[in-house]
């Protein structure tokens, strides 16, 4: 009776940090659409003009009017953000301006590449953690310094730049890495 228990208190924590996580995601999905559609309006010049070509285009009127209505530049500023905001929510990430096609088609033919970018790059983090880990296992004073200078240099680089232990955001990249790197490298590692 009392697993029982301790099992729904387990899984009704684990479905309380489910949500928290989406939530977060959820929150910094808007928090960047939000200051990227504000952020673009603080840019000086028209940007019906800008999807026309640009100042030396020479656009006449007409064209820039028409620009506007059918991007709904002409409206209030509330109103250009609350139906931006009502397109994302639907799935509708508009036209590229320069190449005059839906945003989701560019991103769609870009996803295989990026999909075997990332698990490649996941498989090759993997196998230099155990070569470095059976490498510098045991084999002496030399050995272990080199991977412990290794492990440094990686735990320095930029985040952005390569995957690294010592940061919980990367941590689906390194998963597994605690067990790969003997038990005196995990406390100056994998801080999870």
């Amino acid at each position: 009776m009392a697993h029982r228990l301790s099992g729904g208190r387990r899984s009704g924590r684990q479905l309380r940090h489910l949500g928290l996580l989406l939530g977060g995601a959820v929150f910094v999905m808007w928090a960047v659409a939000t200051l990227t559609f504000f952020a673009i309006r603080l840019i000086p010049g028209d940007p019906a003009q800008a999807i026309l070509g640009g100042p030396g285009s020479q656009a006449s009127q007409e064209a820039l009017d028409q620009v506007r209505r059918d991007y709904g530049l002409d409206q209030p500023l509330l109103v250009q953000y609350f139906a931006m905001l009502g397109r994302l929510l639907t799935g509708d990430l508009g036209d590229s301006y320069a190449l005059k096609v839906p945003v989701a088609e560019l991103l769609g033919a870009q996803i295989g590449g990026t999909l075997l970018l990332a698990v490649l790059s996941l498989a090759l983090a993997w196998v230099l953690a155990l070569a470095l880990s059976l490498v510098s296992t045991g084999r002496g004073r030399i050995a272990t310094a080199i991977g412990e200078g290794v492990e440094l240099t990686a735990a320095a680089l930029p985040s952005s730049g390569s995957p690294r232990c010592s940061s919980r955001s990367s941590a689906p990249a390194w998963a597994g890495c605690r067990r790969l790197l003997p038990a005196r490298h995990r406390g100056s590692c994998c801080r999870w």
